[in-house]
């Protein structure tokens, strides 16, 4: 298969990967602020802005990518990461539902987050699956 025909059935989105990135640089988890406040002044980017982003509620936008370099990928990597999640979800909004790997940590931490009350994003693939209750 060629790489022009991969069409994944999933969906990577960029917070996983921005988390992945504080996770290493900053000792990021759910539980801490304080490094999300670091890493907001470090990179220069509103915490508000950064907290949405890592909750799947933001989009990485060019302002956002060049601050992101910080983190030690340039700024189209995250644009193209970006570009790349917003085609895949707009051609999976089509399939009724999308595949739920239960065992990932994003599914388990979007279902921790509507358990403390957390509004779930609009494009979380696991929205239906968390909403109906599935275990």
């Amino acid at each position: 298969m060629s790489e022009q025909n991969y069409k994944p059935d999933y969906l990577v989105s960029p917070d996983e990967v921005v988390k992945d990135y504080l996770i290493d640089k900053y000792h990021y988890d759910q539980s801490s602020s304080m490094a999300l406040e670091l890493a907001s002044m470090e990179l220069d980017i509103v915490e508000n802005e950064l907290k949405e982003i890592v909750w799947c509620s933001g989009m990485i936008t060019p302002a956002i990518a060049a601050k992101l370099e910080k983190l030690g990928r340039p700024a189209h990597f995250w644009l193209n990461l970006e570009r790349q999640y917003q085609e895949d979800r707009a051609r999976l909004s089509g399939i009724s539902e999308f595949q739920v790997d239960k065992t990932s940590w994003f599914y388990k931490n979007c279902k921790r987050q509507r358990r403390n009350g957390a509004k779930i994003c609009s494009e979380c693939p696991f929205r239906k699956s968390i909403e109906r209750g599935e275990e």
